[in-house]
């Protein structure tokens, strides 16, 4: 690579990030998109789409293993650039607007990232038409932002209209089209329409198991999902089928690098609330230990993710006879 020219470097070793990032070895594919960045720095300067794209390519990388701050700072960078340069209403804009809502969102920050997801998903309508790509990524996450906020029937509608337009567009067993059916039957779930929101997240899982694979990202996060849903039947037969879920989603990550992410610590998270209302109090403690230890260092104390592991913890304590004074445990 040597003889290469800059943009042939840096896309190189954008194409073997992404490689990385798709075995879940984030911490090599943030090395390689640094060297990419400082390439970019050193040839482009900060105003060039060749950095900006980079920028997203890390802040992206950085948002998946939980450091929001740091995908904040370069997303916020990114959104400058873009403004100054295409305008306020261009579609990278747009862009930027969502993922710097994702990075807000993350920091528990709902409100902020709901209003950046208005002004994107506006200017991708207005550009784009809605059954672009891009716009049904805003709409889907404009709905997730309406849910956080308990405005369940409203995410419902646009969860739904996505849905449609992706089976429509791409098929029922596109990996977009499967998580826009589990986020449909999330919405349904919130307005006590169990039955169905099983039935959608069954099929979910079952399509993603079968498209994607036992360890995929979408996979986990349908299984996460689904064993919730089963969780709310409120039933030993819900429990039990939520607890088989998780463990073997979280057997099939066992040695491999995904086991440090946000999104496996919440499954691991979501089988320890499961084993305390089984009574398995021992190995809930144990997972929510390390959920807890994690969200603290990677979030911080007063993220809304540590407090409700914090509040799961000392109930768990509690259920096996220790005092204990919220928030501190552990020390």
């Amino acid at each position: 690579m040597a003889d290469a020219s800059p943009r042939q470097q840096i896309q190189s070793l954008l194409d073997e990030s992404e490689q990385l990032e798709d075995t879940g070895q984030w911490n090599e594919s943030v090395a390689l998109l640094l060297e990419a960045l400082r390439l970019c720095d050193e040839h482009y300067g900060p105003n060039r789409a060749e950095t900006h794209s980079v920028q997203t390519a890390l802040a992206f990388s950085y948002r998946a293993q939980g450091r929001y701050q740091d995908s904040e700072r370069l997303d916020r960078e990114v959104l400058a650039g873009r403004q100054r340069i295409l305008g306020d209403d261009h579609v990278k804009t747009a862009k930027s607007l969502g993922n710097l809502a994702l990075d807000l969102k993350g920091q528990g920050r709902y409100a902020e990232g709901l209003e950046l997801e208005r002004k994107g998903l506006e200017i991708m309508l207005e550009v784009e038409g809605e059954e672009a790509v891009p716009t049904l990524t805003n709409m889907s996450n404009l709905a997730n932002s309406l849910s956080n906020h308990e405005r369940y029937a409203e995410a419902a509608e646009l969860h739904e209209k996505v849905l449609e337009i992706r089976t429509r567009l791409f098929g029922a067993d596109d990996p977009l089209t499967i998580v826009s059916q589990d986020l449909l039957a999330i919405d349904l779930r919130s307005l006590g329409q169990i039955e169905r929101a099983i039935e959608l997240q069954g099929s979910a899982v079952e399509k993603a198991r079968s498209t994607l694979g036992e360890t995929h990202e979408t996979t986990i996060r349908c299984v996460i999902n689904l064993a919730d849903t089963y969780g709310k039947e409120d039933t030993d037969e819900g429990t039990a089928r939520s607890i088989s879920l998780l463990e073997r989603a979280l057997q099939s990550l066992q040695g491999r690098s995904q086991e440090d992410t946000p999104l496996t610590v919440g499954l691991k998270n979501n089988l320890g609330v499961a084993y305390a209302f089984d009574g398995r109090f021992q190995e809930a403690r144990s997972l929510l230990e390390f959920c807890y230890d994690w969200s603290k260092q990677r979030l911080g104390r007063e993220h809304p993710r540590t407090q409700q592991t914090t509040e799961s913890l000392a109930w768990v304590m509690e259920q096996m006879g220790y005092l204990v004074r919220l928030p501190i445990i552990n020390v």
